[in-house]
Order: C-alpha cells, then structure tokens, then sequence
C-alpha cells in the first residue's frame, strides 16, 4: 500500500486521505467507508473522532482547572419553599447564640463558602454565599445546605434577624432575584 494512503488528515469527524484521487479513478477504492464527493474519498476516522471527544471535554472541563466556579447568595426562597430561621425567641444581651436556616443548592452549587454577619443595635443581618461549579453539565437535584452564624445583641428590647439571599421560582421564574426573611427576638 502507498505511504500517503495510510497518512489520514483530520477534518474534524470526517477524515480524508492524501492520494485517494488517484485510487478512485483507478478502481481501487475500496478501503475508503464512503465515498461523498467524485473528486475526493471521506470516511470516518477513528483517530478524528477520539480528537474531537478530547478536545471537547477539555474545553468543558477547562473551567473547572482554570477555577471558573463562582461564588452567589444562597437561595432562601425557591419556588414554594421558603426558608425558616431557626433562633432562641428570647436571648440576653451581649451574650451570644446562634442562628441557623437553610438555603436551597443543587446542581451546581454543592457547597457553603461562607456566612457574613453584620450586628447593629437592633438589627442582625446575615448574608449566605455558596459556590456554583460553573460547570457546563450538572446534576439535576435539590439539595439543602445549613448555614450557622453565631451572633448577638447589644441592646435589649425587641431585635430582628434578617437573612438576606437570593429567590427563584414563582413571579421570577428560573431566574434569581433579591429576598430576604426576618425574625424579630426579644433581647433582655
């Protein structure tokens, strides 16, 4: 067999092969799979294919090695689920406790990163961040992660807890937008 023969070119799914002309018009075309154009022989390359299947998870998976997860509020509201937040009702000042509820995840966003607290006299507001894998195939499940803050207050009387995050599902649709849920507690 001619050593151009052998020698395959790839051209994405489909290869062809140097000097299939002169095989075709010399009646020796019957290593080619399929014949497409009279002026030149295609056929399927298994190399040319394993190329464009590394390529392509490479190019997916490239966010994944070049860090392209992000960091988003955490979803306190999804669709007809709505977060609880779970604290003492009554709670001395200047002593700490701590507060808990959770944020819908799923997909790809698996993970907690952080939970910020801000304290004010009367007023606690805690914002929930998870990490979205960025991921262009993910999982299709719901999954419930618990944030934990510990806080206090500084001044007795009546005091809110404000969880402040992110909502879809309902008028919003697939998409995120702003919420924020309170708890008021008496603080002595």
């Amino acid at each position: 067999m001619h050593p151009l023969r052998r020698r395959v070119v790839a051209t994405g799914l489909l290869a062809w092969r140097p000097g299939s002309l002169g095989s075709y018009f010399s009646g020796r075309a019957r290593w080619a799979e399929n014949i497409s154009l009279p002026h030149m022989k295609l056929r399927r390359s298994r190399s040319g294919i394993s190329r464009v299947i590394v390529a392509t998870l490479c190019v997916s998976s490239c966010r994944l090695i070049t860090g392209g997860s992000e960091v988003e509020p955490g979803l306190i509201i999804f669709y007809r689920d709505t977060a609880s937040i779970t604290a003492p009702d009554t709670v001395a000042a200047n002593s700490r406790f701590e507060v808990r509820f959770p944020t819908y995840a799923g997909g790809c966003t698996r993970h907690i990163v952080r939970t910020e607290v801000t304290t004010r006299d009367h007023l606690v507001e805690i914002r929930p961040y998870n990490r979205n894998s960025g991921g262009d195939v993910c999982t299709s499940d719901l999954l419930i992660l618990e944030h934990r803050a510990e806080t206090y207050f500084s001044v007795a009387g009546t005091s809110i807890i404000r969880v402040v995050g992110e909502q879809r599902g309902g008028s919003s649709g697939a998409r995120n937008f702003a919420a924020q849920l309170e708890r008021r507690i008496v603080v002595r």
